[in-house]
């Protein structure tokens, strides 16, 4: 794991050295370019081939462009993807989500309380075949997938502002309604920001 960040102001990403030093102490930092003003960066393993790759996913038109594997700006790499999948609004939500090894495209919809999980090809939603759309929270609600109970997969999740609640929905992508060991919780109250944190320790 490396210490990174990513610049919304101009895309690119900072990616610092291995040396636990701080940016301007440290040899072999990276400086790569990988997106445009107001993307949303979405790093992740989304070939399976175990290794992360630099991508956003850009609000304004819906796309996912994902870099080719090496350690180069957009522009000068080969095997780079562009993906439409989401509109504006959306909140992107990569995850492992069918137990795979890797990750699938996906959006939330904040307006309508539906996740968009596109099928593991890589081609634009409307081409793809396999794509899903589950129903699972409201308006305002905040999305935050999780394996919440250690079983090896990830469950469609939201976070619910108003009233502190947390929405865990039941195994598999069927809308919330049609789904049996839904879970809900209260944790928080009006303003907190949700996290999920793995904790090791007794306590």
């Amino acid at each position: 794991m490396r210490i990174a960040v990513y610049r919304p102001s101009n895309g690119y990403w900072y990616i610092k050295g291995k040396e636990m030093k701080h940016w301007g102490h440290s040899s072999g930092n990276m400086a790569i370019q990988c997106g445009t003003r107001g993307d949303i960066p979405v790093p992740g393993d989304y070939i399976g081939d175990g290794k992360i790759r630099l991508a956003v996913f850009r609000p304004s038109n819906g796309y996912w462009y994902i870099k080719g594997p090496q350690w180069r700006h957009w522009g000068h790499s080969s095997g780079n993807i562009a993906i439409q999948c989401g509109v504006n609004g959306d909140i992107p939500v990569p995850k492992d989500f069918h137990n795979e090894g890797k990750l699938r495209i996906a959006v939330y919809r904040p307006s309508n309380g539906v996740w968009y999980i596109k099928s593991a090809e890589m081609k634009h939603w409307g081409h793809s075949r396999g794509n899903t759309a589950t129903q699972c929270g409201v308006r305002g609600d905040i999305p935050v997938p999780f394996d919440y109970y250690g079983e090896g997969k990830m469950r469609l999740a939201v976070y619910r502002p108003a009233n502190g609640m947390w929405y865990v929905k039941g195994q598999g992508l069927k809308n919330w309604a049609q789904s049996q060991g839904n879970q809900w919780y209260q944790c928080g109250i009006r303003g907190d920001v949700p996290m999920n944190i793995k904790y090791r320790g007794k306590h």
